[in-house]
């Protein structure tokens, strides 16, 4: 058995599944495997390079190659999510720290965390209609957002956050483990009463979506 950790298809209407096993693309009818690693996530970029976020490291695959290339400063760190904004800007969160490629060069804005290699679990990365970023930790308690240039520790009283939501009122929502969720306004998190408030009850939130 395995497990899927991400899917989506891309531009050309591929099909793929990334799994603790590897990378697999759906093609007449039966899943090929297309790489023998464990991925964690996996993104398409506007000149349609496909990267690939893994157990290993980051690999690119350009259009016109049939394989995949390690990017060599990642070898080895565990990539756990990517996401592209709106900008173009491609943002990834690995043990190594937060990363972004901005369609020239690879930059990592810091933030390593080798716990993720004790929690493999996915990365929640959220933008903004402002263009603000926002991460979860993806290993232990706490967020990122990144703003202006600027990459800055936030601490909903959530302990492990998850998910991220923007209201209409331009508010974000933090939501997670038990004491959540929380909202973001002025600079400040504050507790979203009537929901998940019971700091001993075991409630988990793993996705939210705005109504």
């Amino acid at each position: 058995g395995q497990d899927i950790n991400t899917i989506g298809q891309t531009k050309q209407g591929l099909l793929r599944a990334g799994t603790s096993n590897g990378l697999y693309q759906f093609h007449n009818g039966e899943w090929v495997l297309e790489l023998g690693v464990a991925v964690n996530c996996f993104a398409e970029l506007a000149d349609g390079t496909f990267v690939v976020g893994a157990s290993d490291g980051l690999r690119l695959k350009p259009p016109a190659d049939e394989t995949a290339v390690m990017r060599t400063e990642l070898a080895g760190e565990f990539v756990s999510g990517l996401v592209l904004a709106s900008d173009g800007t491609l943002w990834g969160r690995s043990t190594a720290g937060f990363i972004s490629y901005d369609g020239l060069k690879w930059t990592n804005h810091g933030g390593p965390n080798s716990g993720m290699r004790r929690w493999p679990m996915h990365s929640s990365i959220y933008e903004d209609s402002k263009g603000i970023m926002w991460f979860n930790n993806g290993g232990g308690p706490g967020a990122w957002s990144f703003n202006e240039g600027k990459l800055e520790r936030q601490y909903p009283a959530t302990n492990w956050t998850w998910v991220f939501v923007e209201t209409q009122q331009g508010h974000i929502v933090a939501a997670g483990k038990a004491g959540g969720p929380y909202v973001y306004v002025e600079g400040k998190w504050t507790q979203l009463l009537g929901y998940g408030t019971d700091l001993n009850a075991d409630n988990w939130t793993y996705a939210a979506y705005l109504d």
